[in-house]
């Protein structure tokens, strides 16, 4: 049987297990007596964000959830019902290799591994996922990952020496997750709204929902620059990829902050996430836009050496 191949960015988990390929972002939604997770949850998070968690895998931990969210005690609870959830729509593979961000701490880490043994399936490996993204790379100097969180976005610097690649250190940036990020742009789109059509959408939770919904095709067709139309309950806004690229400046000088001085032969790689901001190619030399399967990509080429049965 194939192993289960998890990569656990809470701005989109991926679970690969033969034929299927499950993405999840780190939404809990209560819902009734039970929770849904994943792009369910995030459908209603501007509709009912009482009833919605995005803080579980970035605050994963043992103490007592605050505010509470149903029968889940601590974050530690939303992160094994989702794992079991992303089990179960994976066809339930018996063994699970897991790629962590490099923010994770020791401790969150030792609590994710036992977390994973109260699920139906094995942890057979473990790796950073910066450090495995890095590897399909061959840098001639410094490898910079980019990485968008939910809450905050990661650099992690990493290095080559004698045929092996090292993580150097990770530097959380913080205010500058997907999360925040979505606010700004929203907030530029909104004003648009209202200054073209008088309709403000983020006054009702409903069309604030359409919006947030709307945004990332909208990125998507402002690719490589030009504009586009955004439609919100039969009202219509134009805007354009420069008007949005503000919104990604304070990622753009906090991760150039967290690089440091351009030296030769530096490289960055980021999260396709990142490449839906207005700007970007700009803010960074030798930039490369990672594929959503590029993660796939580098467990499937160390898979054997990482998985690690008895350990």
């Amino acid at each position: 049987m194939s192993i289960g191949l998890l990569d656990l960015n809470d701005s989109n988990l991926q679970l690969w297990h033969g034929d299927a390929h499950v993405q999840s972002p780190g939404y809990a939604l209560l819902n009734g007596g039970c929770y849904l997770f994943g792009k369910s949850a995030r459908a209603a998070a501007r509709l009912r964000p009482r009833d919605v968690n995005t803080r579980y895998w970035w605050r994963l931990s043992t103490e007592a959830l605050q505010p509470a969210l149903g029968p889940a005690r601590h974050t530690g609870d939303l992160v094994h019902a989702h794992l079991v959830t992303l089990h179960e729509e994976s066809g339930k593979p018996a063994e699970v290799l897991l790629a962590v961000p490099g923010s994770m701490q020791r401790d969150q880490l030792a609590l994710l591994l036992g977390i994973v043994q109260q699920c139906p399936f094995e942890a057979v490996g473990l790796v950073n996922r910066s450090v495995a993204l890095g590897s399909l790379f061959d840098p001639a100097g410094r490898l910079f990952h980019l990485e968008i969180q939910l809450h905050q976005s990661l650099v992690s610097e990493l290095s080559a020496r004698e045929g092996m690649l090292e993580l150097r250190h990770a530097t959380p940036l913080p205010g500058c997750g997907l999360l925040q990020l979505q606010e700004r742009l929203v907030e530029i789109v909104a004003a648009e709204f209202v200054r073209q059509t008088r309709f403000d959408p983020r006054r009702k939770a409903d069309t604030e929902q359409q919006l947030y919904d709307a945004l990332p095709n909208a990125l998507r067709a402002l690719h490589g620059g030009g504009v586009t139309n955004l439609d919100v309950n039969g009202y219509q806004a134009r805007v354009s990829a420069q008007q949005l690229q503000a919104a990604g400046q304070r990622l753009f000088d906090s991760a150039s902050e967290a690089m440091g001085a351009p030296q030769p032969g530096d490289a960055v790689i980021a999260d396709s996430l990142a490449a839906l901001l207005p700007g970007l190619s700009g803010a960074f030399e030798h930039l490369h836009v990672l594929k959503g399967s590029d993660i796939l990509d580098a467990l499937r080429l160390h898979q054997d050496q990482l998985t690690q049965r008895s350990e």
